[in-house]
């Protein structure tokens, strides 16, 4: 994992570490979280009912709605042999991912 340096940090690294990200055919997304952290509960409230999209032109899953351009969250996907992974545009983090069965 991939992760900035600064300890203000943690509390997202900590979210997305125990997030689960749900997308749905349908274009619905959704992030849960076991993660208390009032920091990543705000960014949790800001997926809330939101939608995603892929931006095929810059290789990037786009997380909001009309209304914002999906401007809420970007996610670099990336494909690494046996793994795959988010590299998580807004706060410079890489996580592997796990699919769920």
């Amino acid at each position: 994992m991939e992760k900035p340096s600064d300890p203000d940090f943690e509390p997202l690294i900590d979210g997305f570490s125990k997030a689960n990200f749900k997308f749905q055919e349908n274009g619905d997304f959704s992030l849960i979280t076991e993660s208390e952290s009032p920091m990543f509960q705000m960014v949790t409230e800001m997926t809330n009912n939101t939608k995603w999209k892929f931006d095929s032109k810059e290789q990037l899953i786009r997380i909001g709605g009309e209304e914002d351009g999906y401007s809420i969250m970007g996610i670099y996907p990336k494909r690494n042999n046996e793994t795959f992974e988010f590299f998580i545009d807004e706060g410079g983090m890489t996580f592997e991912m796990e699919k769920s069965k």
